[in-house]
């Protein structure tokens, strides 16, 4: 994944992230649901030190 800047959102995970999350928020998925499956789906992230804080 690549890195154009220094903000959080500068960064092709969270722009992914976001995407994913976004395309589910349209289609009337509620959020608790939308939050549950990207943190079960990416969980293996969480325990990344580079790939943490972009969640």
């Amino acid at each position: 994944m690549g890195t154009w800047g220094n903000d959080i959102s500068d960064n092709d995970q969270y722009s992914d992230l976001k995407i994913e999350f976004f395309e589910l928020y349209n289609k009337a998925v509620p959020v608790d649901v939308i939050s549950e499956s990207i943190i079960k789906e990416h969980n293996e992230n969480f325990d990344s030190d580079e790939d943490s804080n972009n969640f």
